[in-house]
């Protein structure tokens, strides 16, 4: 009988290595991500100021716009993932009351439509679900750019969080929930100063279509 618990367990252990040696079995325990997307974001801006102007208080506003946008980096044992993300928004349509009013505004208010675009870059990490074909994140957007027609920009950082779900093993439904805030303020190329409007606050909603390539 020990002989042949001796046996079958060699022959288990022989199995092991062979399915742990051989790439039909193979897990990799590490791999590259690439994940271009492109979506839909809207934006709202919730508050501007205090500051120079210390009665601006809040201030209307919503954008909508196509975004496009990549991440890239590398996912450990099929888990867990940690990659750089870059978003661009080109043409945010944008109704709102212009900021710089000088009294509190309020959803009921004249709308004046204008332009801007979105610019932002960060890293994301998070953690992947494959046999339910979900994955969750956080992400920390260092750079985070709003560019008018005027060619002035408001510079801040943002937060997010976001979850995906797989469509037909090769696409992903994703969405993506931002809280930006800019602090500072430039000019037509001119070096970024603090805000003179005080600090505007925006929250940002983005469904989007991306496709995860493992390598």
């Amino acid at each position: 009988m020990r002989i042949q618990i001796i046996k079958s367990m060699s022959i288990l252990v022989v199995g092991l290595v062979f399915c742990g040696s051989s790439p039909a079995f193979a897990v990799s325990a590490i791999d590259y991500l690439v994940d271009p997307y492109v979506g839909y974001s809207v934006l709202g801006v919730s508050s501007v100021g205090p500051g120079k102007y210390s009665n601006i208080q809040t201030n209307y506003a919503s954008y909508n716009g196509l975004t496009f946008g990549a991440r890239a980096g590398v996912q450990f044992m099929d888990l867990l993932f940690l990659a750089a993300d870059g978003s661009y928004t080109p043409s945010l349509f944008t109704k709102t009351n212009a900021i710089g009013s000088t009294y509190n505004s309020t959803p009921n208010d004249p709308l004046i439509t204008q332009g801007a675009s979105n610019t932002k870059v960060g890293v994301v990490a998070g953690f992947s679900m494959p046999i339910v074909g979900v994955r969750l994140w956080v992400g920390y957007n260092f750079l985070d750019d709003l560019t008018g027609t005027s060619s002035s920009i408001l510079h801040g950082y943002s937060l997010k969080v976001g979850a995906s779900y797989s469509l037909l093993a090769l696409f992903s439904l994703n969405a993506e929930f931002l809280a930006s805030n800019y602090a500072k303020f430039s000019y037509q190329g001119a070096a970024s100063i603090s805000n003179p409007a005080g600090k505007v606050s925006n929250s940002q909603l983005l469904i989007s279509i991306g496709v995860p390539i493992y390598l």
